[in-house]
């Protein structure tokens, strides 16, 4: 076989470079690759800008790398280097992907900045692994293609030490051609992106993973770290007189007493049946509503293994308030998003931490609102005080510092010990070590509001001595599911144990519970189809994990009454306006509706913007509807509908509408 000449070699090589390269962006944009994630409807025309974005990408880069290195090998290597850069960049997106469910933005590179060192390296152990497992692995295919040509060049001994590119005036015309044709295509995609997004009504309402669609991704990520390095401060968003107006206009109207819901009917307040009495509630990690009444049978003995029986018997307790169509307003913020949602009755962007970035001392708050009524608000956690900023964001928020009991405080206080190995789990505050400090709390005399995390049951779901050893679940569902279910029925036994510990003690007849799961479960379609098998479709998928329990316990007090209420759907949001009104507290704002009402309303995840409705499931990035009745929805006014909401709630915290008058602007 005739051997190909070097610069048959070289036209080869720069080939691979921009078609292996192109191909790749494919492994973060196809569906293919990512089955669990709600991307954005494909359609010709973002397909062919995405693909005129990179390629144009790609043939700069190329014609900047001939025009710079000269010498044949010096490009053959300049190109390989670059090919690996461009395949672990690809492949560390594709990490936060599996992540978050969305794409990153540099904007929000502040996420990485949490310490919890177990967490990272479990989290990263895990991720590596679902990446080999789920064929993501072929990211980095690219990088090895141009290493095996590196040892190709250098073992067949290609181009003489000096073989430099033969630069005449036909060759530096190329070269241009290359970098206008590059430069042209794009800021073609860019500026067509735009103009879009501009021809919209909602234009404000953006986020990465549709740029990431749109652009193409080097093309995004190029411009992304540029905005990010040159303007400094994601808080400077330009304010126009529209947004302005918009703002005001959904403010003032949701300081009425019954403000309208998404469809335009006025809305109700449930009375003031637990005026003066304690409030805990109890945020629950990761705590899906499948878990609730869910019973695994072991296929040889028929025998049935309840996964999380005292939970269960608090939602079956028909003088309790089960709410099975609750669902969570998460972003990327994930647990602190949850948090914001239910604190202050406003829905997280979607694409930022809203605990980095958005967090004011001027929001109306449960625990403000708790204070001035002469509670004592406290909140608990078993992480680092500084986990998600929150020593400094409770403070913005309404607890007293002093009243922020986290690790740090625990260990102080000799709750915590971290030389006994049954007080931490994978690097977190043991649960029943939180429940013994609530416990304490509410042993003392005063009114008293409390918010608890619980976070045992948190990902990645690691093999524990305590936890996994000599337990049934993965014998019956094998792999991360049967380690999760294992999980939460220690979380179930340790939350029971704390409840017998109230009732002992009499101290339930004044305080309520409110019980609810603060965000999805992070595992794959595969893992959950395993006791989920109708979650392989991605509207079922994205239902049950967003599908969180709600539970509103009170002692001595029935609230069958309100029964028909648990049948409607309701979200983290909705909390704030239901607590106000059920504790008589003195709220200025509205957001939401009253979840014991049978008003009707919408709610949605702000990290993939599934909208859930009592008649229907609205996925907005891929405008598909699944519809629960025989009613027909015009999906392009539901989405308008829907978009308008969002920007006039993103509104407010993007530009601190609540700020006082007085206030530097």
């Amino acid at each position: 076989m005739k051997k190909i000449s070097d610069n048959v070699f070289l036209i080869i090589v720069t080939a691979l470079f921009i078609i292996l390269n192109l191909l790749n962006t494919y492994i973060v944009t196809s569906s293919l690759f990512n089955q669990g994630m709600n991307l954005y409807r494909i359609t010709f025309q973002s397909l062919l800008n995405s693909f005129l974005g990179d390629l144009g990408f790609l043939l700069l880069l190329t014609s900047i790398v001939y025009l710079s290195a000269r010498k044949k090998k010096t490009i053959v290597i300049s190109l390989s280097l670059i090919t690996v850069f461009l395949s672990v960049m690809v492949f560390l997106l594709k990490m936060y992907a599996l992540y978050y469910e969305t794409a990153f933005s540099f904007f929000n590179i502040r996420t990485f900045s949490n310490h919890a060192p177990i967490l990272g390296r479990q989290l990263t152990i895990k991720l590596w692994q679902d990446l080999f497992i789920t064929g993501q692995f072929l990211a980095i295919i690219p990088a090895l293609v141009f290493l095996v040509i590196i040892i190709l060049m250098f073992n067949k001994k290609r181009f003489k030490e000096n073989s430099k590119i033969a630069f005449n005036h036909t060759t530096l015309l190329r070269v241009v051609k290359g970098i206008i044709v590059g430069l042209s295509f794009s800021s073609l995609s860019l500026i067509n992106y735009q103009y879009v997004l501009k021809a919209s009504q909602f234009s404000s309402v953006d986020e990465p993973l549709k740029g990431v669609q749109s652009v193409g991704l080097y093309n995004y990520y190029t411009n992304n770290i540029i905005s990010y390095i040159t303007s400094g401060n994601y808080n400077n968003h330009p304010m126009d007189s529209s947004l302005l107006e918009k703002g005001e206009l959904f403010l003032e109207e949701k300081t009425h007493s019954n403000p309208l819901n998404f469809f335009d009917q006025e809305t109700n307040n449930s009375e003031a049946i637990f005026k003066n009495k304690n409030l805990v509630i109890l945020q629950m990690e990761s705590f899906n509503n499948f878990l609730v009444n869910l019973t695994i049978t072991d296929p040889d003995t028929e025998q049935q293994y309840e996964v999380t029986p005292f939970v269960n018997s608090l939602a079956n307790d028909n003088s309790n308030l089960y709410y099975k169509y609750f669902y969570s307003n998460i972003g990327t913020g994930k647990t602190s998003d949850a948090e914001f949602a239910t604190f202050t009755g406003i829905y997280p962007d979607g694409e930022n931490v809203t605990y980095y970035n958005y967090i004011h001392d001027d929001y109306e708050t449960l625990p403000k609102l708790f204070n001035e009524k002469n509670y004592s608000s406290y909140t608990i956690s078993g992480s680092v005080a500084n986990f998600y900023r929150r020593d400094a964001v409770y403070k913005s928020l309404g607890f007293l510092p002093e009243n922020y009991l986290n690790q740090n405080t625990m260990e102080k206080d000799g709750y915590y010990n971290p030389e006994i190995e049954s007080h931490t789990v994978n690097g977190w505050v043991d649960d029943n070590v939180v429940f013994e400090q609530v416990l304490d709390l509410l042993r003392r005399d005063e009114k008293q509001f409390i918010f608890a995390l619980s976070t045992v049951l948190h990902v990645p779901y690691s093999e524990h001595e305590t936890i996994t050893k000599d337990t049934v679940w993965e014998d019956l569902v094998p792999g991360q599911m049967g380690r999760y279910l294992a999980y939460a029925n220690y979380f179930d036994r340790a939350f029971e144990t704390f409840y017998t510990n109230l009732i002992a003690e009499d101290l339930l007849n004044d305080t309520v519970f409110i019980l609810y799961g603060d965000h999805k479960l992070d595992v794959s379609v595969f893992e959950l189809s395993k006791i989920l098998p109708e979650a392989v479709n991605i509207m079922d998928f994205q239902h049950h994990q967003h599908n969180i329990p709600l539970i509103i316990s009170a002692n001595n007090i029935d609230l069958s009454a309100y029964r028909e209420s648990t049948e409607l759907v309701r979200g983290q949001a909705d909390l704030k306006r239901t607590i106000v009104n059920l504790f008589d507290l003195n709220a200025i704002y509205n957001f939401g509706i009253d979840i014991l009402t049978l008003d009707k309303t919408i709610t949605y995840v702000p990290l993939t913007l599934d909208v859930f409705a009592d008649d229907f499931h609205l996925s907005v990035r891929r405008n598909e509807i699944v519809v629960y009745d025989n009613e027909d929805y015009e999906i392009d006014i539901l989405v308008e509908k829907f978009y308008k909401l969002k920007e006039q709630n993103d509104i407010l915290f993007k530009y601190n509408f609540f700020k006082n008058d007085d206030d530097e602007t």
